[in-house]
Formats: C-alpha cells, sequence, structure tokens
C-alpha cells in the first residue's frame, strides 16, 4: 500500500492552526488565572465593605465628640484666666480663704503687668508672712490647687531658726506669682 502524501499547503494549515490553538488555549488560561485574581479581590472589597460599614457613623460620632471635649477643655482654659475685676477679687478672696485655713497673716500686694501680646494680661502678687517650711509647702499646695492659671516665679524662705532676734519680726516667706488674665 501506498501512503498518501499530505500537500504542503495542508501541513502549513494544520501547524498553522494547532500553533493558534496552542496560543488561544495559553490566553484562555492567562485570562481564567487573571479574572480569577480579580474575583478574589472583588470578594476582598466586599468582605471589607461590609466589615467597615459601622466605620463613617462611628467616624462621625467620635469626631463629635472629640469636638464636644475640645470645646468643653478651651472654655475651662478660658476660665483659668479672669476676664472681669469681679473675677480677679474671687481670686484675691481663694487667697485670703487659703490664709485663713492656716491662721496666716499675710500681706498681699499686687501689680498690673502688661505684657507684648495685647490680648494677654497679668497681675503680678506678691504674697509675704510669717512661717514654718510647712507653712510654705501646704500654702503652695493649695495655691497648685486653684483653678487659675498663676506662675510662681520666685519664693524666698528664711528659716526662723537661723535668724537674728530683730529679724523673727519680719515676714521669712515672700512668694512672687502671676495671675494671668485676658482681656
Amino acid at each position: 500500500m501506498a501512503r498518501s502524501q499530505i500537500p504542503n499547503s495542508l501541513k502549513r494549515m494544520l501547524v498553522m492552526s494547532l500553533i493558534l490553538t496552542g496560543l488561544t488555549t495559553f490566553i484562555i488560561i492567562i485570562m481564567g488565572l487573571a479574572s480569577l485574581g480579580v474575583k478574589q479581590e472583588i470578594n476582598q472589597i466586599k468582605k471589607f465593605l461590609f466589615d467597615a460599614k459601622d466605620i463613617q457613623p462611628n467616624f462621625e460620632r467620635s469626631l463629635i465628640e472629640y469636638t464636644d471635649r475640645t470645646g468643653d477643655m478651651i472654655n475651662y482654659l478660658l476660665e483659668l484666666k479672669p476676664d472681669s475685676e469681679k473675677k480677679v477679687v474671687k481670686f484675691i478672696s481663694a487667697l485670703e480663704k487659703i490664709e485663713q485655713s492656716h491662721n496666716l497673716n499675710v500681706a498681699l500686694s499686687s501689680s498690673e503687668n502688661i505684657v507684648a501680646n495685647p490680648n494677654e494680661q497679668s497681675i503680678d502678687y506678691t504674697i509675704s508672712f510669717k512661717g514654718s517650711e510647712q507653712d510654705l509647702n501646704s500654702y503652695i499646695t493649695e495655691l497648685e490647687l486653684l483653678p487659675y492659671f498663676i506662675k510662681l516665679e520666685n519664693i524666698e524662705y528664711k528659716n526662723p531658726n537661723f535668724l537674728d532676734p530683730g529679724e523673727l519680726e519680719k515676714d521669712n516667706i515672700h512668694i512672687k506669682m502671676k495671675l494671668y488674665t485676658r482681656k
């Protein structure tokens, strides 16, 4: 029996068909894998959106709470600086209550101090009295508890045990401080 020869043109067509079929199969496999990756990303995004559905309301609630507390804090900080004579008198009354609670005879003097910023001012106070180191410590502790923005600039303490008899009659504690105020 004689073998029949396949014409060259048919061979070329078969080879080209096989190459195109292989190439198409390869492209389809690559595209299928890519679409699986896209499908996985879509599922991850759906899962994220499902998990994050409460983020926006929580964020808005947190922002409102933060700004509310910030407003309260700013108002509190502003109250630490008296803006009227009445509030300054209230500060002086608070100093007098400390004096009375410790049975001290305090001499208080003040002078207004206008700083470079015209919206900020301070009143300088000098507090003088006779007392022990314990009196000084308790007085300063109570000063720190006052709801005012004050700065202790200088504290001078002379131990009564080391003073001459003539100096014992004078005040041995001198405190210089600033009370910051606003206009």
